[in-house]
């Protein structure tokens, strides 16, 4: 028997089914590519774990500069807010006083600062209304003694500062006292000029 003659429809056959079997084949190896998805999966692991030490190192970091910052400055103590009464420089002649006075209700605290800038010590006194007129009549030999708060006074002196707390509603008076005649007080030598300033606090 001779060789086997193919028509052309059976050889078209023949080779459709070839190309199809290669196409079979070429579907197979995009089913089978599972590489790109193994390295994104890789991929995503080596990220986190980038971003893991990246926050550690960060963290590690952060606690350095924590340590490493200067504390804050310790603030600095403000002075107690009051109403100032008086914040002057009075003159006083020889063998004369200065005095100011206010009136305070019992429980007011009053601080009162005094330096001598020029000229000798001088007496301080703080008294009430009464007492203040005992010492006018002192003063003008009328009286051989007078009553002041010792906790607010001091005797030949150049610089004093204190607080007094009134004892009851009434006039206060403090005297710059720069004409002696007062007993193991100061003996004035000429004119002085006295610094002296009252303050109260608030409320």
């Amino acid at each position: 028997m001779g060789p086997k003659i193919l028509k052309h429809s059976q050889f078209c056959i023949a080779e459709s089914q070839d190309k199809k079997h290669q196409t079979e084949v070429r579907t197979l190896k995009a089913a089978t590519t599972a590489k790109p998805e193994s390295k994104t999966r890789r991929n995503i692991v080596i990220a986190i774990v980038l971003i893991f030490i990246l926050l550690i190192v960060g963290a590690l970091g952060y606690g350095v500069y924590k340590a490493s910052k200067p504390p804050p400055p310790t603030p600095l103590p403000t002075p107690t807010p009051g109403y100032t009464l008086v914040d002057e420089s009075p003159f006083i002649e020889y063998g004369s006083y200065w005095d100011y006075s206010a009136a305070f209700h019992q429980g007011a605290y009053i601080h009162i600062t005094i330096r001598v800038e020029e000229g000798g010590p001088i007496d301080v006194l703080l008294m009430d209304s009464g007492e203040f007129l005992d010492f006018q009549e002192f003063m003008e030999g009328k009286k051989g003694s007078f009553y002041d708060f010792k906790s607010g006074s001091a005797l030949n002196v150049k610089a004093i500062n204190f607080t007094f707390t009134v004892d009851r509603n009434d006039r206060y008076f403090i005297v710059l006292n720069n004409a002696g005649h007062i007993e193991g007080g100061a003996d004035p030598t000429g004119d002085v000029t006295a610094y002296i300033k009252v303050t109260v606090p608030f409320g």
